[in-house]
């Protein structure tokens, strides 16, 4: 067996490419009980990669012959827990240090101080793989915090934390080492190939008009496999690129298959020395059109349709419409009422960016178009949670009990969106339509 690090992370990447494709006929039932002598896989996913990693942790574990069972973490208690060998938690942390929607549950629960009660877990071994970004301040905040939990209540470390900055091979290498450790194999089938070439077939800038510093570009693109296999996905998923750098990055899917292709809307990013953001740079500028480059579409169930057949409030701001508007066709064509708030720059500037959604309320479409405008002339621009606050109790009135809400776009703005959303709406009722799966936010 070789010794090489370099090895090791080679190796490593190559098994959870193809570990990542082939996971999901393993997917045992949510909520299962588990066995005295299993290992317990927890999972606190956003966008799916922490789900992922969690089906090629247990795929590995089941095929060395150890007993295992996966759930999500917002589903497990102490009991679980307790009842188990030991427990294996892969967490990421979204927005400001946050746990991911499904793991809300056990934040309050046990995270959030009210409990006032730590349990033991004095007979519990367990390990964290904590998912990250080191671009943001609260890097790994959440698999930290649920780390310093396990230990506060006895549990016992089968492994130093291990953190990962953006999907690192070296870092994965040493969760793959861990599972060897306890038993794992490797993969009993050949790797398969996780990225596939996707050829840019269109690209439109937006806003040509626009300054580039206060208006940076926005930049419609569409999408096809090389192969010509269209493949199948719903409202919410994601496509995600593989950078030449071997990073990952997402954006919404703005289309549904019946429309042909994927279509992606991508504001151009720049950093303090001006240089293009690594994902963007490669879709508006460096991959020309009718050039390829290596990608796949990735579920994204917390994003995928709001329940109930209820009244729908969808907010966006620029490339957020992305997110929104597949959810927009599929309500429209299936007669459910939509409210949409879209938010953008300049009215002159960003015109192109709107005229689809202006082009449904003109038609009759949808029930209500509200435009937010943050870069006006005169100085009286405002922001989507403007819109919102300003009619807040036609808002309320509209919703009622049973509407649904979903929201997309960047960190800060859904922030402030979700404050204005808590004033107009009365506290409780957030928190009541994202237990019952009418609340859906993308925030990025």
């Amino acid at each position: 067996m070789t010794t090489d690090p370099v090895h090791w992370i080679a190796a490593g990447a190559i098994l959870l490419l193809w570990l990542l494709t082939s996971t999901w006929w393993l997917r045992p039932r949510r909520g299962a009980a588990v066995p005295g002598d299993a290992t317990l896989i927890l999972h606190a996913s956003q966008t799916g990669q922490a789900l992922e990693l969690a089906q090629m942790t247990l795929r590995r574990l089941l095929e060395g012959g150890q007993h295992a069972v996966m759930m999500s973490l917002g589903q497990a208690g102490p009991e679980h827990l307790r009842a188990s060998e030991q427990v294996l938690v892969i967490a990421s942390t979204t927005g400001v240090g946050e746990a991911p929607d499904e793991a809300r549950a056990f934040v309050a629960r046990h995270l959030s101080g009210k409990d006032g009660e730590t349990p033991d877990l004095s007979g519990v071994r367990y390990a964290v793989l904590a998912l990250g970004d080191r671009k943001y301040a609260d890097y790994c905040s959440f698999g930290r915090a649920i780390d310093d939990w396990l230990g506060a209540a006895g549990a016992k470390a089968l492994h130093e934390r291990i953190e990962v900055d953006d999907l690192a091979p070296e870092s994965l290498a040493l969760w793959v080492r861990l599972l060897d450790a306890l038993g794992a194999v490797e993969a009993s089938a050949p790797p398969a190939t996780l990225y596939h070439p996707w050829r840019i077939v269109a690209r439109e800038h937006l806003n040509p008009a626009g300054d580039e510093k206060d208006v940076p570009g926005l930049y419609r693109i569409a999408l096809q496999p090389e192969d010509g296999a269209l493949p199948d996905w719903q409202a919410g998923d994601l496509f995600e690129i593989s950078t030449p750098t071997g990073h990952r990055r997402d954006y919404s899917v703005g289309s549904l298959p019946d429309e042909g292709g994927v279509t992606l809307y991508v504001r151009e990013v720049r950093d303090e020395q001006g240089r293009r953001g690594e994902g963007s740079g490669l879709l508006i500028e460096a991959v020309p059109v009718e050039g390829l480059l290596s990608a796949r579409l990735r579920d994204h169930a917390p994003f995928h349709r709001a329940a109930g057949d209820g009244p729908l409030l969808l907010i966006a701001a620029g490339s957020g419409f992305a997110g929104v508007r597949p959810h927009a066709i599929e309500a429209m064509r299936a007669g459910r009422p939509v409210w949409l708030i879209l938010g953008e720059r300049r009215p002159d500037i960003d015109a192109r960016t709107i005229e689809e959604a202006q082009g449904w309320a003109d038609a009759g479409r949808i029930a209500r178009l509200d435009l937010a405008f943050s870069r006006l002339p005169d100085g009286r621009g405002r922001y989507v949670q403007h819109a919102i606050a300003a009619d807040g109790a036609a808002l309320a009135a509209w919703l009622g009990a049973d509407g649904a809400i979903m929201l997309c776009g960047g960190l800060a703005m859904g922030k402030s969106v979700e404050a204005a959303l808590d004033g107009a709406l009365g506290d409780g009722w957030l928190d009541a339509a994202r237990a019952a799966g009418r609340y859906h936010s993308d925030l990025y």
